[in-house]
């Protein structure tokens, strides 16, 4: 599974929980103690009512959302423990199962969950992610098609069927479900970019169109913006290409990847090599490791007829990537 389909799913899951701890409003502290006001109030119902499992579950949910999965998972064992027949209860455990690193019992507490509530969207939902997690593709899509049966309209499961097809090779069916999670829900982000990636794969300028929507929907996305970036750069639209990079720098001035692309559209088409420098220079500084970068400066030097400078650069490149070639062969070219 991709990178980008296990975040989906981290994502998904933290996107479930209920209410933010972290707003403005609920960051205030009783004075003279270090206890947010909210969770202040949860201790005190619990306190005057100790047998009541749904106050358990409403504090781990809060921790939860804190990043304090030890007292998340305390608290909702201790409401299982007073109720253990509430679907809801398990659809929290398994949230602080997922984010411990333990999806094997998450995916356990998610089918206690179902068992006890067999039309629990949320969680059939959160096994046709963990089915997709592990490519357990076909077990996935019969969970989906429960949530179906229930909701038929329901975009995320339209989404999450869309990423089985995908990761199957069935970019038909896969770009059917995407579409069909946009009429479902026109703000989908997920699914606009997922359109444009194909989309971009397949050379079909349909992809701008779906990675502007997904930039409408979050105008701060970089990985939007650099897709679109590369589709225009890739089909040399370099002025738009140009136009996207620097939009990513704005949001980012430090990003290496919009850097290193503005720099290498400026060497190689532009032949404005002191721009690319500057570009390759920002790139390299804002990753260390990244030997194409540095590399690709030393190019501008020697361009530029500054042999000592190209030749500690290539020397950079090598130290980073031990017999990175380019590198080798740029030495050799400059001991001439």
């Amino acid at each position: 599974m991709t990178k980008y389909v296990y975040t989906l799913v981290v994502i998904s899951f933290l996107m479930f929980s209920c209410g933010n701890p972290a707003k403005e409003e609920n960051k205030q502290v009783v004075e003279g103690l270090n206890i947010p006001k909210p969770l202040l109030e949860l201790n005190s119902k619990i306190e005057s009512n100790p047998k009541n499992g749904d106050l358990y579950n409403e504090r781990a949910k809060y921790y939860f959302e804190a990043k304090d999965a030890a007292s998340a998972l305390k608290d909702i064992q201790m409401a299982i423990s007073l109720d253990s027949t509430k679907a809801n209860y398990f659809l929290t455990l398994s949230d602080v199962y997922f984010v411990m690193g333990s999806s094997g019992y998450a995916k356990a507490a998610l089918e206690k969950c179902v068992l006890l509530d067999s039309k629990n969207v949320e969680g059939l939902l959160k096994l046709a992610e963990l089915y997709l997690y592990v490519k357990q593709l076909k077990t996935s899509i019969q969970y989906l098609d429960k949530v179906l049966k229930i909701d038929i309209n329901n975009p995320k499961a339209y989404f999450i069927k869309g990423m089985n097809f995908k990761e199957l090779g069935d970019t038909a069916k896969a770009i059917s479900s995407f579409e069909t999670t946009v009429e479902q829900d026109p703000d989908y982000y997920d699914a606009f970019m997922q359109l444009g990636i194909i989309a971009a794969a397949k050379h079909n300028a349909l992809a701008v169109e779906y990675f502007k929507s997904a930039i409408l929907l979050n105008s701060k996305s970089i990985e939007a913006y650099y897709s679109l970036g590369m589709f225009y750069q890739d089909h040399g639209e370099l002025n738009r290409a140009i136009e996207a990079y620097t939009a990513i720098l704005q949001i980012d001035p430090k990003n290496k990847n919009a850097n290193y692309n503005l720099g290498y559209i400026h060497f190689e088409y532009l032949k404005l090599y002191d721009k690319a420098l500057e570009y390759f220079s920002k790139s390299f500084e804002a990753d260390k490791k990244y030997y194409t970068a540095v590399y690709m400066r030393g190019l501008c030097y020697e361009t530029l007829g500054n042999v000592k400078a190209a030749k500690a650069d290539y020397t950079t490149a090598i130290e980073i990537n031990y017999g990175y070639q380019k590198a080798i062969e740029g030495i050799k070219r400059l001991e001439k």
